[in-house]
C-alpha cells in the first residue's frame, strides 16, 4: 500500500498592486520549502536570499503568475502572507527603544500588515517643458538584478536606468527607455540636471511599501510607538 498523500489547504490573496483586483492562489510551505529558507537564512548573500524566497513562492503559488514581473512590495506581501499561513499568523518583534536603548520584544498580527502607499510617489517627473520621464516601480527581476551591483556610481546608474521606462517627448513622441543602447542610456542619465536627480531618488525613497506601527511600553511606563517598515524588518 502506498503512503498516503496530504491534502492541503488553498487561500486567496490580493495583490496589492491591482487595487484588489487580481487574486491569487497559494498553499502554505511544507518541510520542503522550510529547507530552502533555512539554508538562505544561513548564507550571507542577499542574492541567495531573493533565489530563496522566489522558489519558496513559485513552489507555493497555485495561480500562473510570473513572479520576476510582479513589483518588490507584492513579493513582501505574498510572502509575509504566507509565512502567516504556513507557521503562524503572529511573529516576536525583538525592537531596541532608542530612548532607553533596552530591548523589547512585541508581538505582531502578519494580518495587521499593509503595503502603504506614498501619496508623494510619482511616476511622472517633467524633466523640461518639452521632456517627462515615465518610472516604474522595481520589479522582483530588477532587485535580483542590483543585488550584485555594488553601492556605487555604477549600481546608481543601473539603478535609474532600471527605473525609467519611457521618455515622453512633446505631445505625441513616446520613447521606451529598453529600446535604447547602452551607452545612448547613459548619455541620457548624465545630462540630467541634479534636481532631475532628486525627483528620480524621492520616486525610490517613496516606494510602496510593508508597514505597521506596534506599541510598547517602556519600563519606566511610557508609552512607545513605533513604525515597521519594510519585509526585512518583520523576519530579522
Amino acid at each position: 500500500m502506498a503512503l498516503p498523500k496530504i491534502d492541503t489547504p488553498i487561500f486567496t490573496l490580493k495583490l496589492p498592486s491591482s487595487n484588489g483586483k487580481k487574486n491569487i492562489k497559494f498553499r502554505p510551505f511544507t518541510v520542503r520549502e522550510e529547507k530552502i529558507l533555512l539554508m538562505a537564512a544561513q548564507g550571507e548573500g542577499e542574492e541567495e536570499a531573493l533565489d530563496s524566497i522566489k522558489q519558496v513562492i513559485n513552489n507555493c503559488l497555485h495561480t500562473k503568475i510570473d513572479i520576476d514581473d510582479l513589483p518588490t512590495y507584492d513579493i513582501e506581501y505574498i510572502f509575509v502572507n504566507l509565512r502567516a499561513r504556513s507557521v503562524n499568523n503572529v511573529i516576536e518583534l525583538t525592537l531596541t527603544d532608542d530612548a532607553d536603548e533596552q530591548v523589547y520584544t512585541v508581538p505582531v498580527n502578519i494580518d495587521d500588515i499593509e503595503v502603504v502607499f506614498n501619496k508623494d510617489h510619482k511616476y511622472v517627473i517633467e524633466l523640461n517643458a518639452n521632456i517627462s520621464i515615465e518610472l516604474k516601480d522595481p520589479n522582483y527581476n530588477m532587485v535580483q538584478k542590483l543585488a550584485s551591483y555594488k553601492q556605487d556610481d555604477e549600481g546608481m546608474m543601473e539603478m535609474v536606468i532600471s527605473t525609467i521606462d519611457k521618455v515622453l517627448v512633446g505631445d505625441d513622441d513616446v520613447l521606451l527607455m529598453k529600446d535604447h543602447t547602452r551607452k545612448e542610456q547613459e548619455e541620457f542619465i548624465n545630462s540630467l540636471s541634479s534636481q532631475n536627480m532628486r525627483d528620480i531618488e524621492n520616486f525610490l525613497n517613496t516606494l510602496p511599501k510593508l508597514s505597521h506601527t506596534v506599541e510598547y511600553a517602556r519600563e519606566d511606563g511610557t508609552k512607545v510607538e513605533k513604525v515597521i517598515e519594510g519585509m526585512q524588518s518583520f523576519f530579522t
